[in-house]
């Protein structure tokens, strides 16, 4: 963050600030939230759990449509973009979904949707739906497994819905912005008898984007979609009731504003390893370091399709659910259970290397390398869940439950990786044939058809969980809460290739060539991994009035073992490579929730300790075999820590002035990590190469012990202040100014890229009078254009060969031949949304 970003950031927060300390104070007292975090209805500032909530009317005002308007919106969030469209990762508290699944479960109305990424990191397309009916989201901090199942590793945001009303309620809502948003939403909802309640939303949407291709001029970063949600509320009876949701999404997205940056420092290589790994004149390799590349140092060129000559389609999902909630109360008790059927169906194709037109003539000795991401993937989701949970009044409380749940996944991959050298070989290479990448792509479907490269994955998760509440005096209570799981997962993946490639250029006539350029088909391979384990929740609860919670907690997370995906161009080759351990975790945590001033502020927090063991990662990996292509692996490390800080707090401060703000510190460390690896690549990123032998094979240690964690900043802030005044003529001025502020970041262990801290604030203002309301807002009021998501990747256009005899007596043995790839990354970059002035308006009847 600049000097001047800085003194800008003071300034604003210091302006919140003040304008709540120097407001008088004869304010109403601030509303009883309700949540539902435990499976029951309980007070917000009861409940012994760090919880921020974001009501309906918040998410309308604030313009919260998606969980990356939710990460903008709360403290102690990230929302992270990776590799495409399903590589989307949500980061609380530290806890960065590097690899495995997720790390924050995301639930629609107590049911997981959370899923997985095949072939990429991230969590799949799946757990960001547009969020079209959602009456409040509850975001819930710390381990969640024992409540909220598999993927609540590090916490959970939740989707409640909005029931159909008892009474005839309807609404429209328009959103539209001088930079091409149009989005707008219907609802009605009522009573179709005494016992019988229907509700029915729908929503229309599209945008631009804020970027333009420099090689198509098109727009890119766009979206358009369509969805709708009907659901129907039954009353059977006084103790019966039933509830039926279905929800249908159809969206696309265009290519994302995003692009590869070669910005890179030479690093060097440690001396161990010359001349005993590596080549002695290999004595570096260039990686990114230090800041990310600003806007002004980068262009934004995406490669058409070498069929077309236009941009790449991008991305289309559907998305199609129904949720079946059945409670019956009886006896002092309550049984609810709760069936989900789901399906997902997307298709991703997009530019992968985004570096410019793969078409581009070859300059002499040089390399054409290009990539195309395609992707047709099908999720089908089953849950059913039946739980039975105390209603009395009593000392003991109490929930115990069952749930299956399973994802079944195919994906059809006819991706492509081309590396072409701009040299021919005399008498061998045909000096008709193009050296370029777009032109060997553009056969593959067209000349010769697509190679499909199957891949399927099944997970079956079966749990049984508890809860029971003691209050064992008036104002102390303890509470137990545990879940043991068992979980299978099978992948089946194919061991054939996504390259086309040469050596010295194209070295076969015509009609060969078909023969030897186009992706391979191959053997598949199918590996199993089954899992079990059980993770607790230790509470204590005191409560010396009503207007204060004092709690602390002990409790542990396991995100389980698994098998991963993400392997390089030479496919799904060796099953046991691609293995990973569960991660673990055991958190200690002291919170408090307290109100003041007759119920006009309220202060919670908490502070943590979060203890890690065999966090999941990914090195780099060449497979064995003659031109064989860097890959990835996963890996375990063995031991980190996070210590944080989470401070909520909410004022009314006049009858006019609202004031909340949340603020998250983090301090993070890998206290034990040594990973094994030969690459060179791996060994300037992590700086040192303690030689270690392994049977006959010798290989580097790097220690990156004391190391910080990635995607953790230091410091994150959100700040608001709401006014509301009456008007002389019935109706109420309204005025909005929220800011966020996110500490800067290092993109992955290594601790070299580094991700720049960056302010937002939003303006609104508007008026509302009877069903009318208007109100016009500017999203990054400062146009803050630091880059808030990059990726390091290998880069093929960078890679390089040292190889040769070296004579004795340079290295011993004597007359040893080395050959080493040197291969650098790039960084793979998202264009930040600029400054976008619209207007938000409302009629409800």
């Amino acid at each position: 963050m600049t000097e001047i970003r800085k003194a800008r950031f003071s300034a604003v927060i210091l302006g919140v600030c003040a304008s709540a300390l120097i407001a008088p104070v004869y304010a109403q007292e601030l509303e009883e939230i309700v949540v539902v975090a435990r499976k029951r209805e309980e007070s917000l500032q009861e409940v012994p759990i760090s919880i921020a909530t974001i009501s309906a009317e918040d998410m309308e005002v604030q313009g919260i449509e998606s969980l990356e308007d939710i990460a903008r919106q709360t403290a102690g969030i990230i929302f992270d973009k990776g590799y495409g469209p399903q590589d989307v990762r949500v980061v609380m508290r530290g806890l960065s979904p590097t690899r495995g699944r997720p790390n924050v479960a995301v639930l629609l109305d107590d049911v997981d949707i959370s899923g997985e990424a095949i072939r990429t990191a991230g969590s799949s397309l799946t757990v960001n739906p547009r969020l079209i009916d959602v009456e409040r989201i509850e975001i819930v901090r710390g381990p969640q497994s024992a409540l909220y199942g598999r993927s609540a590793f590090g916490g959970a945001i939740h989707y409640v819905t909005r029931r159909p009303s008892e009474e005839r309620l309807g609404k429209v809502a328009i959103d539209v912005s001088a930079e091409g948003k149009r989005e707008l939403t219907v609802s009605a909802s009522g009573p179709v008898s005494d016992n019988f309640f229907v509700g029915f939303n729908a929503a229309s949407w599209s945008e631009d984007g804020y970027y333009q291709n420099l090689i198509t001029g098109a727009d890119v970063g766009g979206q358009e979609g369509i969805g709708a949600t009907l659901t129907a509320a039954l009353d059977v009876s006084d103790s019966f009731r039933l509830t039926a949701r279905v929800e249908i999404t159809d969206d696309e997205f265009g290519p994302a504003a995003s692009t590869a940056s070669q910005h890179r420092t030479f690093l060097a290589a440690p001396a161990a390893g010359l001349g005993v790994l590596w080549h002695p004149d290999a004595t570096g390799v260039d990686q990114p370091f230090g800041p990310v590349a600003t806007m002004d140092e980068l262009t934004l060129t995406l490669s058409t399709d070498p069929r077309t000559g236009k941009d790449y389609p991008g991305t289309t999902r559907e998305v199609v659910r129904g949720h079946l909630r059945a409670e019956l109360e009886f006896g002092g008790a309550l049984l609810t259970s709760i069936t989900h059927v789901g399906t997902v169906e997307s298709v991703q194709y997009f530019d992968a290397q985004r570096t410019g037109d793969s078409s581009a003539p070859v300059r002499p000795f040089g390399i054409s390398v290009a990539g195309e991401t395609n992707f047709e993937t099908e999720t089908d989701l089953f849950s059913q869940e039946v739980r039975l949970s105390s209603t009395g009044e009593g000392p003991l409380t109490w929930v115990v439950g069952g749930l299956y749940w399973s994802d079944d996944t195919h994906q059809n991959e006819h991706s492509i990786t081309c590396i072409m050298h701009g040299f021919r070989l005399p008498f061998v290479a045909d000096p008709s044939l193009p050296i370029s990448c777009g032109h060997w792509m553009s056969r593959v479907g067209t000349a010769v058809p697509r190679v499909n490269h199957p891949w399927d994955r099944e997970i079956s998760h079966v749990s049984a969980y508890g809860l029971v509440d003691w209050q064992f005096t008036d104002a102390w209570d303890v509470g137990f809460e545990a879940r043991y799981v068992s979980e299978e997962l099978v992948v089946d993946g194919p061991h054939s290739s996504t390259l086309i490639t040469n050596a010295f250029g194209p070295p076969v006539p015509p009609h060969l060539a078909s023969l030897f350029f186009v992706p391979r088909t191959g053997p598949r391979n199918t590996d199993e991994v089954d899992d079990s384990y059980l993770v607790p929740k230790l509470v204590l609860r005191y409560r010396p009035s009503d207007e204060q919670t004092w709690y602390g907690s002990i409790s542990r997370g396991v995100k389980p073992a698994g098998i991963s995906t993400l392997v390089g161009p030479q496919g799904y080759d060796n099953p046991e490579v691609y293995r990973f351990d569960a991660e673990e975790i055991t958190v200690y945590e002291f919170g408090w929730k307290t109100s003041w001033m007759d119920n006009r502020l309220r202060f919670n927090g908490a502070v943590f300790y979060q203890d890690f063991s065999d966090k999941q990662l990914t090195t780099q990996y060449l497979p064995p075999g003659e031109g064989a292509v860097l890959g990835s692996r996963p890996e375990n490390a063995s031991a980190a820590k996070i210590t944080g800080i989470e401070i909520d707090t909410t004022a009314v401060l006049t009858d006019n002035l609202t004031m909340n703000w949340g603020y998250t510190w983090l301090d993070s460390e890998y206290d034990e990590y040594a990973k094994l690896s030969s690459s060179i690549s791996d060994a300037v990123r992590g700086g040192t190469c303690e030689l270690v032998t392994l049977g006959n094979n010798t290989t580097c240690l790097i220690d990156l012990t004391g190391n910080e964690i990635e995607d953790v900043p230091q410091h994150q802030l959100f700040a608001g202040i709401s006014w509301r005044s009456p008007m002389a003529n019935g109706g109420e001025f309204m005025v909005d100014f929220d800011v966020q502020y996110q500490g800067s970041r290092y993109e992955a262990e290594w601790n070299l890229l580094e991700i720049e801290s960056y302010m937002l604030a939003d303006l609104r203002v508007g008026v509302s009078r009877g069903p009318w309301t208007a109100m016009l807002y500017v999203s990054n009021l400062f146009d803050d254009d630091t880059m808030r998501s990059a990726l390091s990747a290998p880069d093929f256009a960078g890679i390089s060969v040292v190889a040769g005899f070296v004579p004795p007596p340079r290295v011993p043995p004597p007359g040893r031949v080395f050959v080493t790839q040197l291969f650098p990354n790039s960084t793979n970059i998202y264009y930040p949304d600029p400054r976008e002035f619209g207007l938000r308006a409302s009629y409800t009847f």
